[in-house]
């Protein structure tokens, strides 16, 4: 499960790049997101 939630990471990564957005917002937003979808399966099973 670990590799699916750092692949997102890297989805979003490269999507918040690819769109403008710096490295400053891009890795601390996506990683935000990442951490927030993990806890939200996490609570949910």
């Amino acid at each position: 499960m670990e590799t699916f939630f750092l692949a997102v990471l890297v989805v979003i990564m490269i999507v918040a790049l690819a769109s403008g957005y710096p490295v400053a917002f891009a890795l601390p937003g996506s990683a935000i997101i990442a951490i927030g979808l993990a806890a939200f399966f996490w609570l949910h099973i």
